[in-house]
């Protein structure tokens, strides 16, 4: 069951009522060593089952919840599943080890609107788990414009984000931003997208391929492969990528763009056009990556000599910082990556 573990937060219906909860804080908590969830939301309607609680109904039930300052550690499945929400915010916690027993990805957002995920460290996801999707973060059936941003993912076995819809639930899926995130030796691929989604914004994130590594950097198709519906409007700007590894794409979608990303080291395989791609050698210093602690992720500092400091496309919603809090105040001048090249 996906609705039992660490800490739940569950409402049934009553008198024909159905149920809601509001005004949900859960603050520098702690959460180790669960064969379920982490952190979990169960909303229960007459008659239905225990999966089954109305999360991808869009309605959007639960409002004002935040999880923020907590830690989760060895989770068998996910670390936070976050269900049926209005504009929550998942902001500033330590996963590490989630998924252990069943895959599955860390921080999950299932029938949910306006999810904001921010400032999060999510590492080892699904590490002993193989396939599956195993990701750190994960838009689900029936997310609605969710923004993940300013996160540090590292070595999960199903990379940074997951967005995904299954078309079998008749439900949708669409506006997901992933924009000015880390992500360091994730595994399978970096960012996924699978199924029905739509619209998806992936620009501004900073990617580290390690030796021996061979994720696809973009990974996109059905929702399984005998699923009918493909994603549709993709747009991956901006990025920079160094590579020591193999990283490849793998893209079954309409409507995709790709616009003034950067590939350092090694170039990637599966032939992704790009308008204005810069394409340059190592362009860190050597033995700094990957970081071991948030104050080292400076280090990813493209330097001003760089092909990445060349500006690429502006962005009229650029999210106001990067990674490091920069404020980013020229909107006709964005660089390439997680952080700015010079604080502006």
């Amino acid at each position: 069951s996906k609705s039992s573990g660490g800490i739940g937060v569950v409402g049934w219906a009553k008198n024909g009522k159905a149920a809601r909860v509001d005004g949900v804080l859960i603050d520098n908590c702690t959460v180790e060593h669960t064969d379920g969830q982490g952190i979990w939301f169960h909303l229960k309607d007459a008659g239905a089952s225990d999966d089954d609680d109305g999360a991808v109904d869009g309605k959007f039930r639960n409002t004002t919840i935040r999880i923020t300052g907590t830690t989760i550690v060895d989770t068998g499945r996910n670390a936070i599943f976050l269900r049926s929400a209005l504009d929550a915010s998942i902001d500033h916690n330590r996963v590490r080890f989630a998924s252990a027993r069943t895959h599955g990805n860390a921080i999950v957002v299932v029938g949910s609107k306006g999810t904001i995920i921010r400032d999060n460290e999510v590492s080892h996801t699904g590490e002993h788990q193989g396939g599956g999707e195993n990701g750190a973060f994960d838009a689900d059936d029936g997310a609605i414009g969710t923004i993940i941003e300013y996160n540090w993912s590292h070595d999960n076995a199903g990379g940074l984000a997951n967005i995904v819809n299954d078309p079998r639930k008749g439900t949708h899926n669409s506006g997901t931003i992933v924009r000015y995130n880390l992500s360091e030796n994730d595994k399978a691929r970096v960012f996924g997208l699978g199924g029905a989604v739509e619209n998806s914004l992936i620009y501004n994130n900073t990617i580290f391929v390690g030796r021996g590594e061979s994720p696809h950097l973009l990974g996109a198709g059905r929702f399984g492969s005998h699923v009918p519906g493909d994603p549709d409007g993709i747009a991956f700007l901006n990025n920079v990528v160094y590579s020591q590894g193999s990283p490849n794409f793998s893209i079954n979608a309409t409507r995709v763009a790709f616009d003034s990303n950067c590939y350092l080291g090694k170039h990637p395989g599966g032939g992704a056009p790009d308008k204005n791609k810069e394409v340059g050698k190592y362009a860190f210093e050597k033995g700094l990556m990957p970081v071991t602690e948030w104050k080292e992720i400076v280090n990813y500092r493209v330097p001003t000599s760089s092909a990445c400091a060349k500006p690429g496309i502006g962005l009229s919603e650029n999210g106001d910082r990067d990674i490091l809090g920069t404020t980013l105040s020229d909107r006709t001048r964005t660089d390439s990556g997680a952080i700015a090249s010079d604080p502006q």
